[in-house]
């Protein structure tokens, strides 16, 4: 009897190891579809197959295993990690995954470190299985003729072409590629504009849309005219200077500063310039032309016309080149009373004697002159008319007896007789300055006196004319009021 209970015990203990055994041994068989992760999107006959190890799964069955270990337990413990490595081995691949339609079946493989798999006592079954592909949707196909439009802006020969979209191609915008074939800009109404649009069908699918590559044509209309402007009509020519050597500006204060106003590019849109634009003189014709932006103006729908005009040269100054014609009695009228002082003290300063003197007379005179003006010379400067002048000569013929003298200074001797002619010359400066009046001049004085005319004449050529290559000077017509004559006397 107690034999038979001793049997019966060890029959147990056999039963019990050989279950351990069989339960240890289903522990490390594992199912390499369980570990997969397959995903399928797109739409049917576009499907798109993405695999991969669910790494979720293998961390949990890696915790499972820490969990059942015993405190201690050291080859347990390796026995853990080997099993972990030995999962982060295992991959997936598939024939194919991409155009999928429902009922497609793709075979798929894992492999995984074999050695390492042995060493933590895995043992990976159905490492070859077939997934049949199902639940993909049929894709909505996107009509791109519908939804894909051009628009036009700018003006007629410079208009620009821009996609507009609308509808799903709106929605799924990114997903498209829109090349223009043709030029999309510097449009003119009736120009044709070509549109190639491809669509991303990968991606469309992906959300079960499709859509096919199309050319689209389209004709440009709509774009306005530019508005036609004349740009001289608010234009002002400036002349300035003097005849024959003046100078043109532009006045643009009455064009729209934008048009005329430099900013932040290198020069404005609109710019004058003239032909010529010196040495002008008064009836001159001068060309005025349009330098402008035309992309800037066409954009900004303005088109101007003409781009040149011919203008009249008018209001220089007029200087003449002689005095002929010109009536000169207002300009001695003027200078009259300021002449006949002057002359009055040169004769009383004994201009006309070897008793002058810059200071107090040295000598006193009873005397008799007759005087006029023998010359007038009209002079001016080549480069600048304005810079002009009237010379005057006025001869003086004296007959006088001294009356009185300067002790121990005077050259003569009281009643002492002298006849002598004397030549003054007078100088009017910049005549005509202000008006176009030979009365108008800036200044009036003596330059120069002689015994002789042609001394006096000389000195004058040779301080006023030949010191200046420039300078002109022509002889002028003496009116007949003021010019030398033997008949007028006056005393002093």
């Amino acid at each position: 009897m107690q034999r038979k209970s001793i049997i019966v015990i060890s029959v147990i203990v056999l039963i019990a190891s050989l279950m351990t055994v069989a339960f240890g041994c289903a522990g490390s068989s594992i199912d390499v579809r369980e570990l997969a992760s397959i995903h399928v999107s797109g739409a049917n006959g576009y499907g798109t197959l993405e695999l991969k190890t669910n790494r979720e799964r293998t961390q949990a069955m890696v915790r499972e295993k820490m969990d059942a270990l015993k405190d201690g337990d050291e080859k347990g413990l390796k026995r853990a990690f080997m099993y972990e490595a030995a999962l982060a081995t295992l991959s997936y691949t598939a024939k194919t995954t991409t155009t999928l339609r429902n009922g497609d079946t793709v075979e798929i493989r894992a492999s995984f470190d074999e050695a390492l798999a042995k060493a933590a006592g895995i043992r990976f079954k159905n490492t070859s299985f077939v997934y049949t592909v199902r639940n993909l949707s049929e894709a909505a196909r996107i009509h791109v003729e519908d939804s894909v439009k051009l628009t036009f802006k700018g003006y007629n020969g410079v208009g620009e072409a821009e996609v507009a979209l609308s509808g799903e191609i709106q929605h799924f915008k990114d997903d498209f590629a829109f090349d223009f074939l043709s030029p999309s800009t510097k449009l003119s109404n009736g120009d044709t504009v070509i549109l190639h649009v491809i669509p991303d069908n990968r991606a469309l699918t992906s959300a079960g849309r499709i859509a096919a590559e199309t050319t689209l044509n389209f004709t440009v209309e709509g774009l306005p005219e530019p508005k036609t402007v004349n740009p001289f009509e608010n234009l002002v020519l400036m002349f300035n200077g003097v005849s024959d050597n003046g100078t043109i500006s532009f006045d643009t204060t009455r064009l729209p500063a934008d048009w005329v106003d430099q900013k932040t590019a290198a020069q404005p849109p609109l710019q004058f310039t003239a032909e010529p634009d010196d040495q002008l003189s008064n009836g001159d014709r001068v060309t005025v032309r349009c330098e402008i932006d035309e992309t800037w103006f066409a954009e900004n729908g303005v088109k101007l016309s003409p781009m040149t005009k011919t203008f009249e040269v008018v209001g220089l100054k007029d200087y003449p080149r002689n005095l002929d014609g010109i009536d000169l009695m207002p300009l001695f009228k003027t200078i009259e009373a300021e002449m006949e002082d002057d002359i009055a003290l040169r004769l009383k300063q004994n201009y006309w004697n070897e008793d002058a003197s810059a200071g107090e007379p040295l000598s006193v005179w009873n005397y008799e002159e007759t005087h006029g003006v023998t010359r007038v010379y009209y002079g001016y400067h080549e480069n600048d008319r304005s810079d002009n002048f009237v010379a005057i000569l006025v001869k003086i013929k004296i007959n006088g007896t001294c009356m009185s003298v300067t002790p121990y200074k005077s050259a003569v001797s009281p009643g002492q007789q002298e006849q002598a002619t004397l030549y003054l010359m007078y100088v009017v400066e910049n005549i005509m300055y202000d008006r176009s009046s030979v009365d108008d001049f800036r200044s009036f004085g003596l330059k120069g006196h002689s015994d002789a005319e042609h001394k006096a004449v000389g000195a004058f050529r040779e301080d006023w004319v030949l010191s200046d290559d420039s300078v002109q000077m022509v002889e002028a017509k003496v009116p007949a009021d003021v010019a030398w004559r033997d008949g007028k006397k006056s005393s002093r």
